[in-house]
């Protein structure tokens, strides 16, 4: 086969693909929705990124719910957002991402979320549904939580370590005794009235001599 003949039969393959994509993803079918998350195992209190994301057509608009209590099911929605839509083959795609946390143990589900859809310029809105997203919330204690022990009261009179007790005593003592002794051998300060007699004592028998 010439490179010629290759090269229409792969130009008309292109577009028989071309074609069956434009077909299954023509204006009148419904929004196609696709839920991910970055983790499906978590302990207590972890931020979970959870994605909805809506393929829908060109002739067509879409719109998310609101959580005015600021929870979906279990989980508390910490944050959230939207990445703009994005599109191929006369499709758009939208993408909603959360950040829930959950405070309950166990193995927790996030609810189906409705999505508004609608042609352009229609006044009633159509209904599309994701499915239900399980994500296990693990504790954060481990299986040797049952070895942690309460908080002990204050010392009783025979818990106290008196042995230690009275090794420290002494230790006080003998520095204190030899504080004291060494401070005594030093002499004692002497009164100006006192050094004044000393001198004038001495200078007397030169006078005498005189």
């Amino acid at each position: 086969m010439s490179t010629f003949k290759r090269y229409v039969l792969l130009v008309l393959f292109s577009a028989l693909v071309l074609l069956s994509a434009e077909t299954a993803f023509s204006s009148d079918a419904q929004p196609l929705i696709r839920e991910s998350a970055d983790r499906r195992i978590v302990l207590v209190g972890d931020r979970i990124r959870f994605n909805v994301e809506v393929s829908y057509s060109n002739g067509e608009e879409i719109e998310f719910p609101g959580f005015k209590d600021g929870k979906i099911g279990d989980f508390e929605i910490k944050e959230s957002g939207l990445k703009l839509p994005s599109g191929i083959f006369g499709r758009r795609s939208q993408v909603k991402w959360y950040y829930v946390a959950a405070y309950d143990i166990g193995k927790l589900e996030i609810p189906p979320i409705e999505i508004k859809y609608k042609k352009l310029g229609a006044k009633e809105w159509s209904l599309v549904k994701s499915s239900k997203f399980p994500i296990e919330v693990r504790s954060i204690l481990t299986s040797n939580a049952s070895d942690i022990k309460d908080i002990k009261g204050p010392l009783g009179f025979f818990e106290i370590n008196w042995l230690l007790v009275s090794v420290i005593i002494i230790m006080l003592a003998a520095m204190a005794i030899f504080i004291i002794k060494k401070m005594r051998r030093k002499a004692p300060l002497r009164l100006p009235h006192e050094t004044a007699l000393e001198e004038l004592e001495k200078a007397l028998p030169l006078s005498k001599t005189s």
